[in-house]
């Protein structure tokens, strides 16, 4: 029987990150637990915060270091409490976590999704995560909406995706989308949804 998937988050300290800052905390969380890099299931949230200048994100009092995983693997990931991130120069310090259950509710969102060689038309990437959606078994009835074209940088290369929003969902296919999200590059937070509420940016 498959584990339900849930999101561990840890309460962090720190003064600011990078905005473009998921390649960099997988990094730095992988540094810890290095068994991350085998883990395709495990997702790594961005980290909500205030952007206060360019390319920086401020830490706030509710800012989160959130990792998507199967709740029997929650263990592999206690490691990280009281260690201190490297996070391309800043540095984190991870707290105790907390352990918070997929939301089954109708409407859920993706800052930032990557499907490989969908990079500018909207429309057409409209159409690949519509065909993702079918493979996961979710009705032609869920409205599915894109957003601006984005684009992030690791390293020196440029990945490109779309905000993407899906609507009409029922409670079993919520949890379908947040258990195996949308697209590539999970560990980076892409392709990963949440509930409307639920600080993203």
């Amino acid at each position: 029987m498959q584990q339900p998937t849930v999101d561990l988050a840890f309460s962090i300290r720190g003064a600011s990150v990078p905005l473009d800052h998921g390649y960099a905390l997988f990094g730095a969380v992988s540094r810890i637990v290095p068994k991350l890099h085998e883990q395709k299931k495990w997702g790594i949230h961005p980290i909500h915060g205030r952007q206060v200048g360019p390319g920086k994100l401020s830490l706030v009092p509710n800012s989160l270091l959130t990792i998507r995983l199967p709740v029997s693997e929650i263990g592999e990931l206690l490691a990280l409490s009281g260690k201190t991130l490297d996070v391309a120069g800043s540095e984190i310090v991870v707290g105790i976590p907390r352990v918070f259950p997929l939301k089954q509710l109708p409407l859920l969102r993706s800052r930032f999704v990557t499907i490989k060689s969908f990079k500018d038309d909207g429309d057409g990437f409209k159409g690949a995560v519509l065909r993702q959606l079918s493979q996961l078994q979710v009705s032609q009835k869920a409205e599915v909406t894109v957003g601006p074209r984005r684009v992030v940088r690791v390293s020196s290369h440029i990945i490109v995706g779309f905000p993407v929003e899906i609507a009409g969902l029922s409670t079993d296919e919520a949890v379908i989308v947040q258990t195996e999200g949308l697209g590539g590059r999970r560990h980076m937070g892409a392709g990963l949804f949440l509930a409307p509420g639920d600080s993203q940016e």
